[in-house]
């Protein structure tokens, strides 16, 4: 609001009402009052000349082709904007920084160990590649959630993530897993956690003994053209346990195979 006013006269009397700065585009004049104190309404026909509300969403200008939510254009987030970062305006009000932007989701068919595991290139601690130490050392996940030597980073569909039952119950025992973890790490007001090496490397050893005795390794599958097996001929992307048993493990795995700071 500003300190101007305008001042109407009726019949050699003045009545007088604040301006206000518009969000965006000129000022206006506060008439609420306007029909308590004059006995009268104003006339404009199209709303012409009328601000119909006050807003710091959207601002329509329809003479102009004008259309704003949050300051930004539609026709621009419709264009360049991500769903995920317009998800982000509609939560606080501005497109997120770099920074702020880390979940991404990607759509990647079935061509998806050559190209698209990673989908992008993550480094982690001591300038590891991801995609380069899964194709060196095997493909692996400690619960199909956390790799070592990349702390703060999990995933929701890596090596040995899904039980084969079904993707949401894939997403309950994940979703398990983060919470409990993520759980200690505010308890303790922390802000760094990682997977260890030897946790990991325990899980991978149980996972690989497992597996050789499934139908995937053992049976007609072994040979199929399917898009679980990795090039080396592995079926990583199966986590070969019983959902019950997936879900109960990512309830109570030990948090000392974390390295929480």
């Amino acid at each position: 609001m500003t300190d101007k006013t305008a001042t109407l006269g009726i019949e050699g009397t003045n009545h007088t009402y604040p301006i206000l700065d518009g969000s965006v585009g000129p000022e206006v004049v506060d008439i609420r009052k306007l029909y308590a104190e004059t006995g009268m309404f104003t006339y404009d026909p199209g709303f012409t000349s009328t601000a119909s509300c006050q807003s710091a969403i959207t601002y329509i200008d329809g003479e102009k082709g004008i259309l704003l939510h949050r300051g930004y254009p539609i026709d621009q987030l419709a264009e360049n904007s991500t769903f995920m970062e317009v998800a982000y305006l509609l939560l606080h009000g501005e497109l997120p920084k770099k920074a702020e932007l880390d979940t991404l989701v990607l759509c990647t068919g079935f061509d998806i160990w050559e190209a698209n595991i990673p989908a992008i290139e993550i480094i982690g601690r001591d300038a590891r590649n991801l995609g380069k130490w899964w194709r060196d050392n095997g493909f692996q996940a400690y619960q199909g959630v956390t790799i070592p030597a990349f702390p703060n980073f999990v995933s929701l569909a890596g090596p040995y993530a899904s039980s084969g039952l079904s993707y949401f119950n894939t997403m309950e025992y994940q979703m398990r897993h983060m919470d409990r973890l993520f759980g200690e790490v505010k308890r303790r007001g922390a802000t760094t956690f990682e997977i260890t090496e030897e946790a990991n490397t325990r899980y991978l050893d149980r996972m690989t003994e497992l597996l050789g005795d499934s139908l995937f390794i053992n049976g007609n599958c072994a040979s199929a053209r399917s898009y679980y097996f990795n090039p080396s001929g592995e079926p990583t992307l199966l986590r070969p346990t019983s959902t019950a048993t997936a879900i109960r493990e990512a309830s109570d795995f030990p948090i000392s195979d974390y390295r929480i700071t």
